[in-house]
Parts: C-alpha cells; structure tokens; sequence
C-alpha cells in the first residue's frame, strides 16, 4: 500500500513525459538489424532441446530471473524503508 502510494505518481508523471515526447522514427537500416538479430536468436532456438530437456527449462526459468533480479528488488525495497523515518533502518 506505501509502495503503491510512492510509486503511482511516479508512474503517472513518467507516462505524462512519454506522451509529450514525440515518437522516434528509426532508421530502416537499424530495425533490419534488430530483427535480424531476433531471427538468428529465434532459428537457433531450436538447437537448445538437444543439451536441456524443455521441461528443465520451464521450471528453472523462474528461479533464474528471481536470482537476476533479487539483488536490485532488495535495493529498492531497503532504500524505500530506509525513507521511513519511524523504522529506524540505517
């Protein structure tokens, strides 16, 4: 609820930004080369089920991106508890 309260203005002025801003137009050469790259990770894809069974995959997937992404969520969660004054935290 403090985290919602903290963050939808945030949200809110963020969006507000990105409707001002005008939309970028990109360069065909660029996206050719973006989808370009999707395509060759995308083709080559299909080579990963001969090493790791598929259902290996789906069910460690989950744990790697919580292990990725643990450290920056425990940052954000400490720097918005150390915000509150009446905690005493750092």
């Amino acid at each position: 609820m403090l985290l919602e309260f903290i963050l939808s203005p945030i949200l809110l002025s963020f969006y507000a930004i990105i409707e001002v801003l005008p939309s970028a137009s990109f360069p065909a050469d660029f996206i050719s080369s973006v989808s370009h790259v999707f395509d060759v990770i995308f083709q080559n894809l299909g080579l990963l089920p001969m090493f790791v069974r598929i259902s290996t995959i789906n069910r460690l997937a989950p744990y790697v991106i919580f292990l990725i992404t643990f450290e920056y969520s425990y940052r954000l969660i400490m720097w918005v508890l150390k915000k509150i004054p009446f905690i005493n935290i750092g």
